[in-house]
């Protein structure tokens, strides 16, 4: 089986121009002009279609709702930056991290609206900042004391693992969100707390046929890019940009998501750079909305947890996806496939081919179904676990893989319940302290692959055509 890519059906838009200012839009940073641009968005669309422009200009505003026949095109120069004040984002019911829960609306929000773009060479700044936890051991010392003189600052000492939130209300809130299971749905309890459900910066939820070119969007209050159950997804030379220290501060999280293609786009995140996901355990699963026929290429991801992720939650299932041609630079890990007990669902038919990575920090290839622990231990054999619970790796195909420099090659931990099974590694070669692992897996074929000893060249692991499974390790 090869994979196979469905046609994307792009947006077309009639040609109808709209300008902000021409609603009101004062371009001086300070001007709230939320009114102006969803204005100027209501106009086009109910016109039946067309372009509503954002000429340069520091632009701030609170959400912008994308609305059906409308591409929102931002000029060389443009910026957009979100208003800092939680209040201008009503909770509503919404997902976050594979659960239905209350969140504030995004800064860019869409609900089951069609052909709709963002395009142009504008940059989209969520004002983060106002939102994150902040944890200790990622500043210096002066850059901590200055966090901690902040208005509002809320410190949680720990030691190294001190916190420092931007009010108390988060820091309050996130117990809250914790003892409901991330799972809040009150929304007379959750006001309190409002400040803490910070929002994804874009949000696209049941969207059909949408364009993403050219854009920056950074600084995200949680997750920069957030598609869920959209259809017909082109990201095209889109940059996401998060500090490194941002806390779950990825760049893309696609979750439950159907022909989708991400060209030439990079990634610069403060944990997952590319990441696809299908919901969390029984109440994702019961979207029953897999992850499918995804084209990822010619990309690059500058710093994250993991290059190309799926996971963990994974529990309607990902497959028919296809990542080539692309360059992690210095993340964590490279490739990262992640799960646990209580996720159920299937992880298969996955190509992944022609990837350079340089300084990965932990393991180039790592597939973990131990990410959490959902129900119980996952090395627990003696319980029984419902079927649906336990989740499935196999059939991951990865050719001509390069890294220079990692601390593993090849991890891969599987269930006792249910191993890793039908893996292969072609064509590659991995510069590595450690080799190649395997726990609770099955049928792992590795041919034409080399792993080096970084402490010591001469020494090289050579696979020509050679099928491991459980309890395998390669000694330097």
């Amino acid at each position: 089986m090869e994979f196979q890519m469905p046609t994307i059906i792009k947006p077309v838009f009639p040609d109808r121009k709209m300008d902000i200012r021409d609603f009101g839009a004062v371009a001086d940073g300070i001007t709230i002009n939320t009114d102006a641009i969803n204005n100027a968005i209501t106009a086009c669309s109910e016109a039946g279609g067309g372009t509503v422009l954002i000429p340069a200009g520091f632009w701030k505003t609170a959400t912008i709702h994308l609305k059906n026949g409308v591409r929102l095109d931002t000029a060389a120069g443009a910026f957009i930056k979100f208003s800092d004040d939680y209040r201008d984002y009503p909770l509503i019911p919404s997902h976050y991290e594979g659960l239905p829960t209350l969140r504030c609306i995004s800064p860019i929000y869409a609900k089951d609206a069609e052909n709709i773009a963002i395009t142009g060479d504008g940059i989209f700044d969520g004002a983060g900042e106002a939102w994150r936890v902040c944890k200790k051991w990622k500043f210096t010392a002066r850059q901590w004391e200055d966090l901690a003189q902040k208005e509002g600052a809320y410190l949680v000492e720990k030691g190294e693992e001190s916190l420092i939130y931007p009010s108390e209300a988060i820091a309050l809130g996130s117990a809250y969100n914790n003892q409901h299971g991330g799972m809040v749905d009150n929304l007379e309890e959750a006001k309190a707390y409002h400040h803490f459900f910070r929002p994804v910066l874009v949000n696209l939820v049941g969207c059909k046929h949408i364009l993403l070119q050219g854009i920056t969007f950074q600084n995200s209050p949680a997750w920069c890019l957030h598609p869920r159950m959209c259809e017909h997804l082109t990201m095209d030379r889109v940059s996401m940009r998060n500090p490194w220290y941002a806390q779950n501060g990825d760049a893309l999280d696609l979750e439950a998501c159907q022909n989708v293609e991400i060209t030439h786009c990079s990634f610069d995140a403060g944990d997952d750079g590319i990441c696809v996901k299908s919901g969390k355990n029984k109440p994702g699963r019961d979207t029953e909305r897999a992850t499918a026929n995804v084209w990822i290429h010619d990309c690059v991801v500058y710093h994250g947890h993991g290059g190309f992720v799926i996971g963990s939650e994974m529990s309607c299932g990902v497959h028919n996806v296809l990542v080539e041609n692309c360059t992690f630079i210095g993340t964590d890990v490279g490739l990262r496939f992640k799960s646990c007990l209580g996720r159920g669902g299937t992880v298969r038919d996955i190509w992944i081919r022609n990837i350079r990575m340089d300084n990965i920090k932990e393991q180039a290839v790592v597939m973990n179904m131990g990410y959490s622990s959902a129900i119980g231990s996952e090395r627990d054999v003696e319980k029984r676990y419902p079927e649906e619970d336990i989740p499935e790796f196999c059939h991951i195909h990865m050719s001509d893989i390069l890294c220079i420099g990692a601390k593993k090659a090849v991890d891969i931990c599987g269930l006792a319940q249910r191993p890793i099974h039908d893996i292969t590694l072609e064509r590659s070669s991995i510069h590595a302290q450690q080799g190649v692992q395997c726990r609770y897996a099955q049928n792992i074929r590795l041919k034409d692959v080399t792993v080096t000893s970084q402490q010591n060249p001469s020494q090289v692991l050579t696979y020509g055509d050679e099928t491991v499974g459980d309890g395998y390790r390669s000694a330097f």
